[in-house]
């Protein structure tokens, strides 16, 4: 479905900016509606990529320009607390363009033909780019507190970038596991035990701000369903830390999603994700509490 609504998408040419008289003439309504509708289609496009671990269709060329900051409709844009707003769609956009770049600079087979330098240069420099996007927000999106100050109405948009900005960060960072003949360089190994952490933090962030502030909220199934496939770190950790009190915390952290999952996902019993997410649990519940 996605790939025939992206052909029609990119034969229409709504993906450019307008040119032709013709175009000119179109409402100013319709062409913005028209680039939108592009600019969604492209930011599904870069989140199955990453969950699928297949090359988007959409290149990073053709966005060729943002969301406005402040639309005449003042779609995208929600109130903070402070008297400032944040337009959520555009820095969907800015982040669904950061994760173009992770697909093609540490996912892609081509990037397994990098040098380990030049693939450790574009690791760091993607956890930068990552970084300075979050920071730029002014909007913690690895905390649980902001959800609280705003609105149901439009704590979609921050529930999106806060799904969004953790998938990638676990990308990032779980992309040192695809490349095996790397390992071979100790620079490499060297980064290991902080890219397991970081993935283990998203994950853990993730189900926290779900079972915190989204568990009643109307995209409940659609964040909750993005959840199995960020935990894979999270189990590695628990695994090398199975003595630590935080592990426990994480466990309950576990079955808390999962009574959410029995209690309100429809036919999870034949979801893979969460029958992962319940061997999972039940695997470091055996090893971490044995009795």
């Amino acid at each position: 479905m996605l790939g025939a609504a992206s052909q029609m998408i990119l034969t229409a040419g709504y993906y450019r900016q307008s040119t032709s008289s013709a175009e000119f003439s179109l409402m100013e309504a319709e062409k913005l509606h028209q680039k939108r509708l592009f600019w969604r289609a492209y930011i599904l496009d870069q989140e199955l990529s990453l969950r699928l671990g297949k090359p988007p269709l959409f290149s990073e060329e053709l966005v060729d320009s943002l969301p406005e900051v402040v639309p005449f409709d003042k779609y995208g844009l929600i109130n903070l607390h402070d008297g400032s707003t944040l337009n959520y769609f555009r820095e969907q956009v800015v982040l669904a363009m950061l994760q173009s770049q992770v697909c093609r600079n540490l996912r892609s087979p081509r990037s397994s033909n990098q040098s380990c330098e030049d693939f450790l240069a574009e690791y760091f420099s993607l956890q930068d780019k990552i970084h300075r996007w979050e920071v730029g927000l002014n909007v913690p999106l690895d905390m649980t507190s902001i959800t609280a100050e705003i609105d149901i109405g439009q704590s979609e948009g921050i529930a999106l970038l806060q799904l969004g900005y953790h998938q990638t960060l676990i990308a990032i960072h779980s992309a040192i596991f695809l490349h095996l003949p790397l390992f071979d360089n100790s620079a490499i190994r060297h980064q290991v035990p902080a890219a397991i952490g970081r993935c283990a933090k998203s994950g853990r962030d993730l189900i926290s701000i779900f079972n915190i502030h989204y568990q009643v909220h109307p995209l409940a199934l659609y964040f909750v369903n993005n959840i199995p496939w960020n935990i894979d770190g999270l189990f590695l950790h628990m695994m090398q830390n199975k003595r630590r009190v935080e592990t426990r915390n994480d466990l309950q952290l576990l079955k808390a999603l999962l009574e959410y999952v029995q209690g309100y996902v429809p036919r999870y019993r034949e979801d893979p994700g969460f029958i992962s997410v319940g061997i999972t649990h039940r695997v470091a519940m055996e090893v971490i509490d044995p009795s």
